[in-house]
């Protein structure tokens, strides 16, 4: 075994740890797993509770019993992922521990050398003499014993897990409860499969950072496939004079070194807050930064583009502050183009206010668009349901620009033009044409239609200009149809028509 996938138990009330963890964890993809949410109720369904009494000698707390059970999600992970052979260990991790440095390497050397067991625990709450914590010239060796008391009670955030040995716990889990803690790993793991690591790879707890000052901001920035750009991104951000900041890079399962430049900043700042996911498109990674993010406003930079300047962030976070603290922040985009560079100039008369009552004004001077990235949103926006992005593959933003918009009343505007937004040659929409693009375009119609249909019976200032840009979206929609491939256009020919039918429904002015 050369390398190794891990997963993070976190809980999302305790998001800080989740970031600190990450920031630490050297070259392991740690995949993250919220701790599972259920009441009490749920939980004694879920558990034999009488027999773990009996064990365990007490009643469990709901705080092990859903620990316990998001151990037992991470190993359902485990056994459906066919990229793991049977014989293949994971390491998996609780987000309040401590790595200690060079880890990773010291894990892998637990795995080759002791794989004939089924779980190895890197963890332990309180050493005794004979465990001793993590140096780059310790010997690696693992106490193999058959008196349980050296494993149960120890803690289970940081150990081994091979898949057969998940696969055969699931098969017993599939006929009877629970009945024990994850920690007590003697009372369900056969002794011979157990071995207790005696030099300790994980502390159970540290000095976390301070969670007392909340980040003025949080800019989440999303990657894959953007490598030759990072770096460019990532210093934008970094060279900025104001420092009340966190930078979340969500690697979203990239195939190229992504992870590994973010990595490479993760462990020198400690403002990067890195996140590794598995792949789930650009809405979903922006979703998961939102979760994790502590910042009172929210900044959406895409990996490929990048700031210009280094007092954006002194400038935006004196403006908060003039202004009474805002929902929302507009500022204005750079076009990048291969060739040249063009410079939006934009002219707004109003520069604060109510948002409803100078909707029109803000439209048609283009300070509201369908991008994410030109908004500094007040996090707490985002603690309504239907403000995260929706899970499209294909503009996602423009849905999200009509279930945003509703929640939005106070404004300021930013007058300077800082953010670098890299695109093809000018007027070029070829990116954007596919069968698979234009059937995501058709449904997201549909998203919108519904949110447009809500904005006129519940928000009647914004539906005007609203309306306007579905307008302009089933224009773009229907340019793009016309640059399928005749067969293509003849394959959507039906959803076509349908879309049509939507717009004749929905836009018509009779």
């Amino acid at each position: 075994m050369q390398s190794l996938t891990g997963y993070v138990i976190y809980s999302p009330t305790e998001r800080y740890q989740l970031s600190a963890f990450l920031q630490a964890a050297e070259q392991v993809r740690f995949k993250p797993q919220a701790v599972i949410e259920a009441d009490t109720a749920s939980l004694s369904l879920m558990f034999n509770e009488k027999k773990a009494k009996t064990v365990l000698g007490r009643a469990l707390t709901p705080q092990e019993m859903r620990q316990t059970l998001s151990h037992i999600a991470v190993w359902q992970q485990i056994a459906a992922d066919f990229n793991l052979q049977d014989e293949d260990f994971v390491l998996i991790a609780e987000a309040a521990q401590q790595p200690q440095a060079g880890f990773s390497q010291a894990a892998i050397t637990y795995a080759n050398t002791y794989n004939g067991y089924g779980l190895i625990n890197l963890q332990h709450t309180d050493p005794e003499p004979h465990f001793t914590w993590y140096q780059t010239d310790e010997p690696l060796e693992a106490l193999v014993s058959q008196n349980k008391g050296y494993y149960n009670g120890h803690g289970a955030g940081f150990y081994l897990l091979k898949k057969s040995l998940a696969k055969r716990l699931l098969t017993e889990l599939a006929t009877e409860k629970v009945a024990w803690r994850v920690e007590d790993f003697a009372d369900y793991c056969p002794l011979s499969q157990l071995a207790q690591a005696r030099v300790l790879l994980s502390r159970s707890r540290r000095p976390l950072i301070n969670t007392k000052q909340t980040p003025r901001f949080s800019i989440i920035v999303p990657i894959y496939n953007v490598a030759p750009y990072l770096e460019q991104c990532i210093e934008s951000v970094l060279s900025q004079q104001y420092t009340h900041y966190e930078l979340i890079l969500v690697d979203d399962g990239s195939p190229d070194q992504g992870f590994e430049i973010c990595a490479c900043y993760a462990s020198q700042y400690p403002q990067v807050v890195l996140l590794h996911k598995i792949n789930g498109g650009v809405a979903q990674a922006r979703n998961d930064a939102i979760r994790l993010a502590r910042g009172e406003y929210i900044i959406f930079l895409d990996g490929d583009d990048y700031w210009s300047g280094t007092q954006i962030l002194s400038e935006l976070s004196a403006l908060i502050e003039q202004r009474q603290y805002p929902d929302v922040v507009f500022t204005y985009m750079t076009s990048v183009y291969p060739d040249h560079v063009h410079y939006h100039q934009l002219a707004c008369e109003v520069m604060q206010g109510d948002l409803h009552q100078h909707f029109e004004h803000l439209y048609k001077k283009g300070v509201y668009v369908g991008f994410c990235m030109p908004k500094v949103i007040k996090r707490t926006i985002f603690n309504q349901p239907d403000t995260f992005f929706p899970a499209v593959d294909t503009f996602e933003d423009v849905v999200w620009s009509y279930r945003l918009v509703k929640y939005l009343h106070s404004f300021a505007i930013y007058p300077n033009t800082f953010y670098m937004y890299r695109r093809e040659r000018e007027g070029s929409i070829t990116s954007t044409v596919s069968v698979p693009s234009q059937i995501d375009q058709f449904a997201n119609f549909m998203l919108i239609m519904d949110e447009l249909e809500l904005i006129e019976s519940q928000y009647p200032a914004l539906y005007p200009m609203m309306k306007h840009y579905a307008r302009e979206i089933h224009q773009y929609c229907m340019k793009c149809f016309e640059l399928l491939l005749p067969e293509n256009q003849q394959m959507l020919s039906e959803q076509k028509e349908k879309h049509l039918a939507i717009v004749q429904h929905y836009l018509s002015d009779e």
